[in-house]
């Protein structure tokens, strides 16, 4: 029996499918729609900024010597010059100084004013966050700081003791003075609850979710989840009538503790949310459309696709009767659910949804749009995955040309193109050109997010498995090692990404014969896929096969 190979179409989930005649098997990768797309994209090299589009400011931070002097770059200088590739933060190093930027049009989208910045990129460090992830994570201190503000903004007394007390912790939260404002909350709430009114006890249900959303800023998810969840207990003891805090206090404790990787926690919240919202808001409410899709997103998360299937489902046909048929919003929805029902290996159901949705965004956004690249990607590997080669081309050629006209040619998307055609052109025995495209999308992708991304891994893990594909093992050894090694520090040990680059490793050593080597390994890649995925999944009943047949051959 011959061991299966698994190849990575990038970004996002996978599932596996049988995709040519010896029975190799791919991942599947199906992209989803980001929050955070591009604003400039900037290229590095030799201690200057290349192709930089938009102004930049400023924000300056404590040199290494700790002083807080204003730090300039002077022609000539020796920097080392790394970039997040969205445009939004850059982090320029020299001379021991350390210098943050972010575009000036990022800003604006951001909401912010830009002295808010200098203590957003203080977060980033002091939670050590990815430098590919600044991006991201950057938008979320915004929006969190937006949503802290109008929290305080709308609680309403007449208490002066606790009016000054909130409007200190205000100032304290615009300077970025966070500690300031968290023991300055502390002593609102303390003084609310020290009332026995409802008023008083609703006041204090305010406060704890402003402390939670201090906590949020702070990307201290765990704190937020506790002190939503304290807020919400506040609006239970206060009964049903208050349906609509509680159960948005609710929501917000289940996502905090989703984004601190606490499950278990996070479903009862979001699961009492829905039940609230269900209960006293009409069906088809935009609320129990929001809850719904949290829901959904943490059984998926959890890899759950049954139960998270009917309830985003449910989540679209609100949309539908809320926006219309034809709104951009329900394409996204759409793109998900086919997405989702891909990772189930259902693809049947999937290629009416990506169709639908191909139709509702070239219809609302032109041809060129990249959520339209988007759509094509998707679809192109649907077929790519029921070996549908001829219909697949047309459709990866065309998103990676409006990827390249809109994005510019070293964008991540611009990888993602490259990788899934090179796979193809793989899949059709095309070598050669495979080749060239898999080393052009890994020199996008470390360029952007740095040499330990487990985007960079799946392009590494692609570019091996062609050159095992062409009996070129030492080439391959290398790249699946690095592969694995950055997974595992990215993804954590029991991700099925690292069960992918496991097997994939394994398959290597079987091929050049060190079966000692590869049945630990197919071994390991087995137990994460049984417990992530079931026994029944195909990339399960696919890595049990592998190590099945190396020990029949070990005989």
């Amino acid at each position: 029996m011959k061991a299966t190979a698994f190849f990575l179409p990038l970004l996002l989930s996978s599932s596996l499918v049988l995709a040519d005649q010896d029975s190799s098997i791919r991942a599947k990768k199906v992209e989803m729609t980001a929050d955070d797309q591009a604003t400039a994209i900037i290229q590095t090299g030799d201690g200057k900024i290349i192709g930089k589009t938009g102004d930049f400011i400023k924000e300056l931070r404590p040199s290494k010597s700790g002083d807080n002097r204003n730090s300039s770059i002077s022609a000539g200088e020796n920097l080392t010059i790394k970039a997040t590739g969205k445009g939004v933060v850059i982090v320029q190093t020299g001379n021991g100084t350390i210098v943050y930027q972010a575009n000036k049009e990022a800003v604006k989208k951001l909401g912010v004013a830009e002295k808010s910045l200098a203590s957003f990129f203080a977060i980033l460090q002091v939670e050590d966050v990815p430098l590919q992830d600044w991006d991201k994570k950057l938008a979320e201190i915004a929006e969190n700081y937006k949503n802290l503000k109008e929290e305080l903004a709308a609680i309403k007394t007449t208490d002066e003791d606790f009016i000054a007390l909130k409007a200190e912790a205000e100032e304290a939260i615009e300077a970025g003075q966070y500690q300031k404002a968290k023991s300055l909350l502390g002593a609102a709430k303390k003084l609310a609850m020290s009332g026995k009114t409802e008023d008083r006890l609703i006041t204090a249900a305010e406060i704890a979710a402003s402390e939670g959303g201090l906590a949020n800023i702070q990307l201290q998810y765990e704190e937020a989840g506790e002190s939503y969840e304290d807020a919400a207990n506040k609006m239970a003891a206060l009964g049903d009538k208050h349906y609509a805090k509680w159960s948005e206090y609710l929501n917000w404790a289940g996502i905090a503790f989703q984004s601190a990787g606490q499950y278990k926690t996070a479903l009862p919240l979001y699961e009492k949310a829905l039940a609230l919202r269900e209960k006293y808001l009409p069906v088809n409410h935009s609320d129990v459309a929001q809850s719904l899709n949290n829901l959904a997103g943490l059984h998926q998360t959890k890899g759950q696709y049954e139960q998270a299937l009917p309830l985003l489902e449910r989540a679209i046909s609100i949309g539908e009767k809320a926006l219309g048929n034809n709104h951009p919003s329900v394409a996204t929805s759409l793109n998900n659910l086919a997405s989702l029902y891909q990772l189930k290996d259902q693809y049947e159901q999937a290629l009416p949804l990506h169709k639908r949705a191909l139709s509702i965004r070239e219809k609302a956004l032109g041809n060129n749009h990249p959520d339209v690249a988007q759509s094509l990607n998707n679809l192109a590997e649907l077929y790519h995955a029921t070996v549908q080669y001829e219909q697949a081309l047309p459709l990866h050629k065309r998103a990676l040309s409006i990827r390249e006209k809109t994005l510019g040619n070293n964008h991540p998307d611009v990888a993602v193109s490259l990788n899934n055609l090179a796979l193809l052109y793989q899949a059709k025995g095309q070598y050669d050109q495979a080749l060239l495209l898999h080393k052009r999308a890994l020199s996008i992708l470390e360029k952007s997010f740095g040499n330990d991304h487990p985007n960079v891994a799946t392009s590494l893990n692609n570019l091996a498995m062609l050159y095992k594909t062409k009996g070129e093992y030492e080439q391959a050894l290398p790249l699946l090692k690095r592969t694995v090694s950055i997974d595992e520090r990215t993804l954590g040990n029991d991700h099925p990404d690292v069960a992918t680059s496991l097997n994939n490793l394994a398959l290597l050593y079987e091929a050049k014969g060190q079966y000692e080597q590869a049945l630990p390994l197919y071994e390991r890649a087995l137990g994460i896929w049984e417990k992530v995925f079931g026994d029944d999944h195909s990339e399960t009943k696919t890595g049990r096969k592998n190590y099945e047949a190396l020990l029949e051959k070990m005989k």
